[in-house]
């Protein structure tokens, strides 16, 4: 933010740090952002607050609006991302689905990133006496390119990118499931895909996947 940070606090809370000035509340968005948030505008921020709402937080003002809510029985996953091409912002649901959004939160696009839904948590690990502990099913951060391509990577170890209305996949060159671990851009709107076993995905828009 110019000569500062933005920082989206655990209780909700957003401050701006401009040093040597010391934080400064702005407001609240009614939730812990998960994830984080994006800007999308100079005063204006967005960020899915709880499991299935997404919030628009005005800095100016300091006031946050909700901007959109999942279906019902489905949760938004953060945290969203602006595409700089269409306006649009994007958000997927733990369905596999991604949703562009309008400036008032008017549904533009839909797409099913991944047709295969993940079954339930697994179990990893528990204590004598305490119920099992259990992983979250949670997809990367998208990573949007700047002529519109969006790469994705799910939690199902499908991953792909989309160009328009068309999404070409991998062809199950991926992570394991729920061993990825991070989508990272490098030149001519290619990705790299970590997992945590060790393996690195090279991954280009036309759809090739090269691992090592």
């Amino acid at each position: 933010d110019g000569a500062g940070a933005l920082v989206t606090g655990t209780l909700g809370g957003v401050y701006r740090y401009r040093p040597p000035q010391p934080l400064r509340l702005l407001g609240r968005l009614g939730g812990q952002a998960s994830g984080g948030a994006v800007l999308v505008s100079p005063s204006t921020m967005v960020a899915v607050v709880g499991s299935r709402a997404l919030v628009a937080f005005d800095m100016r003002r300091g006031v946050a609006r909700r901007l959109y809510t999942a279906p019902l029985g489905q949760a938004l996953e953060g945290p969203p991302s602006m595409d700089q091409k269409s306006g649009q912002v994007i958000v997927t649901t733990t369905a596999g689905i991604l949703i562009g959004l309008g400036p008032r939160g008017n549904v533009l696009r839909q797409l099913v990133l991944d047709p295969v839904q993940p079954r339930s948590p697994s179990v990893v690990g528990r204590r004598r006496g305490s119920f099992p502990r259990k992983q979250r099913l949670t997809a990367l951060p998208l990573l949007l390119g700047s002529r519109g391509r969006i790469a994705f990577a799910r939690p199902t170890g499908r991953m792909g990118v989309v160009e328009d209305e068309r999404i070409t996949a991998s062809g199950g060159v991926g992570c394991m499931r729920l061993d990825a671990l991070a989508l990272l851009p490098v030149a001519n709107d290619r990705a790299f895909l970590a997992c945590r076993g060790g393996a690195l995905i090279l991954y280009s828009s036309r759809g090739e996947a090269q691992g090592q």
